[in-house]
Formats: structure tokens, C-alpha cells, sequence
């Protein structure tokens, strides 16, 4: 059964109608068949949203969801040396709290993120839980720094989508960063580094 949800507008994302104003979304279970004016969806059960404007869910391309129960504990402003002693210090001292990453991604999804691109340098299957509480889409990116090659890697600690990564050029070997990109471009997945991080 389809269902229309009416809205003053929708951003489509496609070039050829990028808005359409006092529009409808026809649903068919989960799933989006069409987007159209709202005089061509006559005859079909209707939810009216009222005066809103809806949008596609942001994406956020890069997250750290295993570091959650941080937040506040690493002050800023004192270049990235002492940035990244006080963050390895606080991961010391503070065990990794699954409940935190369900909080950071309720108020990621607060904000209208509805997909996230998580750099896991630990253990993936909290994180894959906390997307999986939150109703949330998600690629893990399996971070890799130094020296050593990539490891073979289960689907049972990591379930879902997930590629390699490097956490940066200065951090990793060449052959070990040539090995995680040849590794992701074979199968057709993406790859991730941070690039600037300083």
C-alpha cells in the first residue's frame, strides 16, 4: 500500500528538479517510489507534516564512535601534540562506554545525520550495536597505522559494511598504505586517511 506524506517542501537531490514545493513523498513500506507534486497524489492516504521542508539525512564521513565517552575530557587549543597526548592519555584512563556511542548517535540523529562513516581503531561490533540501536546506516573503516600488514578480519567481530583504512601518511608504511588502498579498490569499496589531520 502506498502512503503520501505532504510537506511545503522537498529537496530531491536531483539536478533535473532539485525542490519541489507543497510536494508529496509516496511511500511503499520502507521504501521512497516517488516524489511529486502534491495535486498528482490525490486518492492516497495522506500524512500532511504541515509547513516543513524535508530534506535527505546528512552524512557524516568521518566519526570516532569507539572515542565517545571522551567528549569534553580532551581540552583543544594547545596545537596537535598536546591535543594527541591528552586524547591517548583520557583513552587510558577511561574504559570505552557503548552507552555513550548510543547517546553521540541520537544527537548525530537529532541533527538530521542518518548515516555515518566510523573509523574503529578497536573493536567494531559495539559500534555496529550502537548504529543497529539508533537505526542508523553505517560504514566502519578498519584503521590501520605502522608498519604491520592487514590483518584477516571475521564477519562475526565485523558485521556489516566495513573497509580498510589508514589513520594517516605519517603514522603508516608506505607498502602498508599501498596494501590497504589496493585491497579496497579490488573490491570496489571505499577507503579512508586522514589527510590533514594536524
Amino acid at each position: 500500500m502506498i502512503t503520501a506524506y505532504r510537506a511545503a517542501g522537498i529537496v530531491t537531490m536531483d539536478p533535473a528538479c532539485p525542490a519541489v514545493m507543497d510536494g508529496a513523498i509516496l511511500v511503499e513500506g520502507r521504501r521512497v517510489v516517488a516524489v511529486a507534486p502534491w495535486r498528482e497524489a490525490s486518492g492516497i492516504p495522506c500524512h500532511d507534516l504541515g509547513p516543513v521542508i524535508i530534506a535527505p539525512g546528512l552524512i557524516n564521513a568521518h566519526t570516532h564512535l569507539e572515542l565517545s565517552h571522551l567528549a569534553g575530557l580532551v581540552p583543544g587549543g594547545r596545537g596537535f601534540a598536546a591535543w594527541a597526548d591528552s586524547l591517548f592519555a583520557a583513552m587510558r584512563a577511561h574504559r570505552a562506554a557503548p552507552a555513550a556511542q548510543v547517546s553521540a548517535l541520537a544527537a548525530a540523529r537529532a541533527c538530521g545525520t542518518s548515516f555515518v562513516a566510523d573509523v574503529v581503531g578497536r573493536v567494531a561490533l559495539p559500534v555496529r550495536e550502537a548504529l543497529a540501536a539508533n537505526g542508523m546506516g553505517g560504514h566502519l573503516f578498519r584503521e590501520m597505522s605502522g608498519g604491520r600488514a592487514l590483518p584477516e578480519l571475521s564477519s562475526e567481530a565485523w558485521p556489516g559494511p566495513w573497509s580498510f583504512s589508514v589513520h594517516a601518511l605519517y603514522s603508516t608504511a608506505p607498502a602498508l598504505a599501498r596494501e590497504a588502498t589496493a585491497w579496497c579498490a579490488f573490491r570496489g569499496l571505499p577507503f579512508s586517511l586522514h589527510l590533514a589531520e594536524a
